[in-house]
Order: structure tokens, then sequence, then C-alpha cells
């Protein structure tokens, strides 16, 4: 529960002691001010700020009015020991939010604490609408996405800037257009059916529609519709601009029709045969060539070697090994084929191997081409020569003859070796195409939009992670997927401006919720004339669940060897001071009980220096003892361990230390005492033993579960990258212990420091996350 921060405005000290009576009974944390004047309440106005103010109308230097313009948006409550009516309607219309008469007799002190938190709870609702507001209205003002508001008769209400910047419109001239206005005749009738439903309650999503902007150009939008059957009724929509989506997606039609007039003319069909999977894909159009149907063939190596003619099988297969062997450095041969008909096709088969990262072929893609016809013509020209070897060269007319015969075969067959590399150059273009368009990655890949951050295209791997249909998630927002969205804008940015590959780690969403953490590698690209991002994320989320649970595990590690630690200190703590400690002690009362007989005066000086040797140390084991353990750590916690320790080394240095708290706990879990109080001695003793430092800081402060202890010199500092301080010879492992007890206590370890403007070290930790 948040304390009001209270203004009492009060020169009658009668009421100031019910104000005081009131605050300590109301069981509510309260921080308050008393002012007795205007002037005493205009500079503490200046200089602090409160949720709410009790001002007395009648002051001795004024009335409460002068004070009101410096309110500004404090709620204000009057009071005043006579109810008039005059000033209680002129305070309200001057913005006061109540006003309440001193009635000590009656109810004033139980109505003045309600009044208080219906004042306090009005401002903070006030101002969480205004920021609401100013909210909406920046999305509104500032989205890329069109939007539109049209009332029940089909009239525009509202649009924002995106709307009129791609429509091409005005704001006035947007208000006097009807919403059928703006649809292309083709999507009107639809859009009409669609706008009666809305205004009966029903609503839309991914609604696709074409817009025509005022000079006729046609912009086709994708987008949800709405129906605020409030008064007065208005459907609202939002629209995204899925022009450029359109066109690629005309162009692959495009590119995919002349795909298929170029295996169409040359007699061709495609084959696909996955190693890893052995699964075979054969083109419909490839079963065609041999008289079957699509469903009529299976799609199985044993069923395409089936229609291998039986004196090409065996050469066949050898062909193929060699190839995925790496023996033949190409796979083209022609083979007999058998046709459902029982004839015999000569085809010509080529295929393209796809090896993984080891060099190993996973995959082939291939074509088969129907070259019978130019079998047969190769045929009759051989048939052609043998005749013409046995006519007899002395028949001029029959040699004439023959050779017209062979002349116009001759012909034939250029003419159909040239359609035929033809056809094959616009085949080998097709490929590349279909290659570039088809070709599966193992990692996700993303093509978006950097300036909207929407998915202009993804792969199917990219579909298989994330768990979206291809349809979805190309026009998605990556703010939808980003855990982080304000880290991806930034990470754009980077990669927008560097021009090149980019790396960094994120966590995203599948579509069923779950996080996943990603490796992201981004890089600028030209896709369809347009400058995009290439983002290729691979999943990374086991890595980083091994990664924790190693953590973990160095974590307990870690903590088994510090409770060790402190567990020997404790021994060796009891040990010195029950043992060493009582056998010194005994050693001196034999010192003291011996100078009380007569001795030689050399004697009693040695004596003397004897018995000052021992206490000192005595003392100096006790402190050793303490170091190691300090038993007021044990006893009574921690700030009376820090308040001990700084009286000890205050004693015996000469640099200045100081100790501050402000919490509000007893007590701490024990491991958190310890980790603390060890960082605190820790950073200590370097600042007495190598800072140069007069002056030594130790803080130690509490918000709610938030407990910070901070320790700041003034000292010569050191460079942080190197961790040595200046002019010493340190090694750095004092930062070291003093980051692994911070970690050990779910804490964060911040050092800030530089040559010459002297040492900082924070520890921020949490009580919710300590082990009790």
């Amino acid at each position: 529960m948040d304390p009001y921060n209270i203004l009492f405005v009060e020169d009658d000290e009668i009421t100031l002691k019910v104000y005081e009576r009131m605050i300590k009974k109301w069981g509510r944390p309260c921080k308050y001010e008393l002012c007795t004047s205007i002037d005493q309440t205009k500079k503490t106005l200046a200089g602090s700020e409160f949720d709410v103010a009790i001002l007395d109308y009648q002051l001795k230097d004024g009335d409460a009015f002068e004070i009101l313009p410096f309110l500004k948006d404090i709620p204000v409550i009057f009071v005043s020991g006579m109810e008039d009516v005059a000033v209680a309607v002129e305070a309200m219309r001057k913005g006061a939010f109540d006003y309440l008469v001193k009635d000590f007799e009656h109810e004033f002190a139980h109505v003045l604490p309600l009044t208080i938190e219906r004042a306090v709870s009005h401002s903070r609702m006030k101002a969480q609408l205004k920021e609401t507001e100013e909210r909406y209205a920046d999305l509104f003002q500032n989205a890329n996405d069109m939007i539109q508001s049209v009332n029940e008769r089909g009239n525009f209400v509202h649009v924002n800037p995106a709307w009129l910047r791609k429509m091409e419109y005005t704001e006035e001239e947007a208000r006097k257009l009807s919403f059928l206005d703006i649809i292309h005749p083709d999507h009107q009738e639809h859009c009409q059916d669609l706008f009666r439903q809305l205004l009966q309650g029903k609503e839309f999503k991914n609604v696709e529609v074409c817009f025509v902007t005022k000079s006729g150009k046609e912009i086709f939008v994708v987008g949800n519709i709405f129906c605020n059957l409030a008064t007065p009724v208005s459907t609202r929509g939002i629209f995204h601009d899925i022009t450029e989506r359109k066109k690629a997606e005309g162009q692959l039609r495009e590119s995919k029709r002349r795909y298929d007039l170029a295996v169409d003319a040359g007699q061709t069909g495609v084959m696909d045969f996955d190693l890893e999977a052995e699964k075979l894909y054969i083109d419909p159009k490839l079963k065609g060539l041999l008289g079957f149907e699509d469903h009529e063939m299976e799609n199985t190596v044993r069923g395409w070697s089936s229609r291998v003619h039986p004196d090409d099988r065996r050469q066949s297969e050898e062909d193929l090994k060699n190839y995925i062997k790496g023996i033949s450095p190409k796979y083209e041969h022609e083979y007999r084929m058998i046709h459902r008909d029982g004839s015999v096709r000569w085809l010509l088969a080529r295929a393209q191997a796809i090896k993984d990262e080891s060099g190993w072929v996973k995959r082939l893609v291939g074509t088969g081409t129907d070259i019978t016809a130019q079998k047969r013509i190769q045929d009759q020209l051989k048939e052609s020569q043998h005749e013409l070897k046995s006519i007899n060269e002395n028949l001029e007319s029959l040699v004439a003859q023959r050779t017209e015969n062979l002349t116009r075969s001759n012909a034939r067959l250029k003419n159909e070796i040239d359609k035929r590399t033809a056809i094959e150059k616009e085949l080998e273009k097709s490929k590349e195409d279909y290659r570039g368009l088809f070709e599966n990655a193992h990692d996700p890949i993303i093509i978006f939009d950097p300036k909207t951050e929407i998915v202009i295209d993804v792969n199917d791997r990219a579909c298989e992670v994330y768990g979206f249909p291809q349809d979805e998630f190309i026009g998605m927002s990556l703010v939808r997927i980003s855990k982080y969205p304000k880290e991806g804008e930034k990470h754009v940015k980077r990669v927008l401006k560097k021009g090149k590959r980019h790396s960094f780690e994120t966590v995203q969403y599948k579509a069923d919720g779950s996080e996943m953490y990603l490796e992201v590698s981004s890089s600028v690209v030209n896709y369809q004339d347009k400058q995009v991002i290439l983002s290729i994320n691979r999943d990374i989320t086991e890595r980083k669940r091994m990664e924790s649970l190693i953590a973990t595990e160095r974590k307990r590690r870690l903590s088994a060897i510090i409770d060790g630690q402190e567990f020997e200190r404790r021994r060796v703590s009891r040990e010195l001071h029950d043992g060493l400690g009582q056998l010194l002690t005994a050693a001196k009362l034999r010192l003291r009980q011996a100078s009380k007989y007569e001795v030689h005066e050399s004697a009693e000086e040695l004596l003397g220096d004897t018995r000052e040797i021992i206490d000192l140390t005595i003392s100096e084991v006790r402190k050793i003892s303490y170091n190691l353990m300090p038993t007021v750590l044990n006893d009574f916690g921690l700030v009376a361990a820090l308040e001990k320790m700084v009286d000890q080394l205050t004693d015996d240095a000469t640099v200045k230390i100081n100790f501050y708290s402000d919490v509000s706990f007893d007590r701490l879990p024990k491991d958190m005492e310890i980790g603390l109080y060890r960082i605190a001695q820790e950073a200590v003793n370097n600042a007495l033993k190598y800072s140069k430092a007069n002056k030594v800081d130790i803080q130690l402060d509490q918000s709610g579960s938030k407990v910070t202890l901070t320790i700041e010199d003034n000292g010569i500092g050191f460079i942080r990258e190197v961790g040595v301080s200046s002019g010493t010879n340190g090694t750095g492992k004092g930062l070291y212990n003093m980051h692994e007890r911070a970690e050990l206590i779910n804490g964060q370890f911040i050092l800030d420091s530089e040559p010459g403007k002297g040492t900082l070290i924070r520890i921020l930790t949490n009580l919710k996350r300590q082990k009790i």
C-alpha cells in the first residue's frame, strides 16, 4: 500500500493536533507536511509533490484561494470553521474536490479520511484516463495500418493519417465520403452485405478488399472490422496494405505458368528423390509421358524401376550409384521406358544433387524428357545412310533422290535439335527459379519489411517451427511473436546501420504461446526491388536449458565451497577464542601473580614488557577471531555487525568510515546476511589497502522486498576492464569473490570505477528470491 503524501495548511493549533491524531489512528501509511501560512505553503509546494491538499479557508495572512494557482493538478479539500455556501460554491467552481465544515463534535475527523481517499482515487483515475487517451491518440495517429470509423449511415467519421496518405484525401474530403466511394466496383456488393451484418453486431477478421484512391490507384488491403453498438452506432476497421504481396503472388503465378508452358512444350516432367526419407515424388506430367494418370502410378522407387526397360534397368541403377558416390561428375543418361500400352519410349534423365554440410547427397531433383521422336529420327538417319551405301554409286538419279531424303532428314533433325536446345535453356532457367523459391533450409527463414516489421515471406521450416500456416504468417507483424519487441526494434536499426550480417539472441513465441530461445542472424537484402531484412532464426532453446542446468550446478558447487569456508572460519574462530585465547589469558594472570614477588629491577622491566606483548597478542587474537566469524552477526544481525565492523576499523585506521542504514527488517536470511557482510568486509579492506581514499561510505537500504548494499570510496579508482587498481599489482581476486557471493544470494553485482574518480560497489538483491 503506497503511502499518501498530504499537505495540511492550517494556522489553528487545535486543528493541527486533530490532524495528527487522525493520521495516527487512520491505519494507512501517510507522509504529511504542516504549513501555517500562505508564504510557507508556496515555498513547500515549490520543492515537494503531494497527493492531496487540505486547506483552511481563512488564514492569518489571507484566504486559501491565493494558494489554488500553485497546486496545479493536486486535488484540494477546503475546510472551514463555518458553513458558508457562497465560499463552498466558489471553491468548487475553482477546482476544489470538496468543502468540509470543521465540526469536531460530530463526524469531521471520520469524514475527512474518507474524503481524502476519494480525492486521491479520483485524481489517480483522471491521470490514468488521460494517459490512456494519450496512448490511444498516439496509436491512432502513428499507426502504419489504415484505421477508419464509419457511422450507421455509411459515412466516414474518423480516419487516421496513414489512411489519408494512402487514399490521397484530406481529412475534410474524407468526412464527405461514403465507404462505398472508396470500394472497387467488383467488391461493393460484398462490402454492403458485410456492413449490414456489422450493424447487427457481427465482426469479421482478415477481410480482403480492394480500395480505390482519389487518383484512381487500386490498393489491396486485409483487415479486421467490428461494430460499436453504443450510441452513436459506428463501425471500426483496421486495414493493412497487401498490394505488394498481391503483386508478388501474381508474379509467382506467372512464373509457374511459364514453367508449365516450358515443361509442356518440352515433353518434360520433374522427379524429386529424398534419399534420407527414402521418398520419391514423380510429377504427374512425367507419369503422363508413360500413359498413366497421377493416381495410377505410385510414388516409389519400385514403381518407377518397374517401368524401366529390363535391358536398361541394371545400367540405370549403376549410373545413379556412381553419381551419388561422386564417381560421375554429372547425371545425364538415356534409357528406354515401358509405356502403359506396352510400347517403348526413350527418356533423357537429368538430375542435380543437393548435399548436406558434410558433403553427403541427401536429395536428387531432376527431369525426364521424352526423346522418342528424336531417337526415331536418328534411327531413320542411320537407315538412310545404310541404304545410301548399298545403292550403286553409278545410279546418279538414285543418289540424288537419297541425297534429297537425307537432306530433309538432316533438316528435320537440326530443327528438332534447335527446339530441344531452346527448351532446355528455358527449362534450366525455370529450374533455377524453382530452386530459389522452394529450396528448403534447416533453420526458419523470415523476410520482413524493416520499416513496418511486417512479414513478407517465410520458408516451410519457419511455418513448421513456429506453428503458423504460411498464409497467416505472411502479413503478420513481428511484434506478435516477439517477447521483447522494443529490443527487436533496436536490432533492426543496427542491421540497417551496419548493412551486413548482425547476430544476436532473443526470445519469441510459437503459435501455441510457448517460448523459444533463438540465435538470430539478420542481413539486408534486395527482394522484389525492395530493401528488406532476411532473418535466419536458429532454435537454441535446448542449448539454453543446458546452460541453465550447468549454471545451477556451478552455483550449487560454489555454495557448498563457501559454506565449507564459513564452517572452517567458525571452527578456527572457536579454536582461537577457546584455545589460544584462554592460554594467553592464563599466561597473563601468571605474570601478574609473579610481579607480586620481589625480583631484580631488570626482571621487573622484562615482566612488564612481556605483559604488554601478551595484551597485544590477546587483542590481535580476538580481532582475528572476530573477523573470521563475528558473533554479533549471528546474535544481532547484519546491521549490528556492520556497525561493529565500522567501529573497529575506525579505531585502527586513519580513513573516515561512515555507515548509514535505512531498513525495516530485523533479520535477513542467514545466507544473505553472511554474503552481504563478507562483500562489505572485502570491499572495505580493499579500499583501505589500495584506494588511498580518506573516506569510505557504507549504505544499506531497503525498499519493499529489495535490499541494496553500497560501498563507495573517494580513492584513486582503477580501470574496470582490467580490474586492477592504478599504481598497484592487485589480481582482481577480491572483485571475483564479491561477484561470486552476490550470485549465491541471487543478487546483482555492480561495479563503477575510473582512474581518479573513486570506486562504487553496489549489490542489489531481493528477499523474495532468498531461501529462508
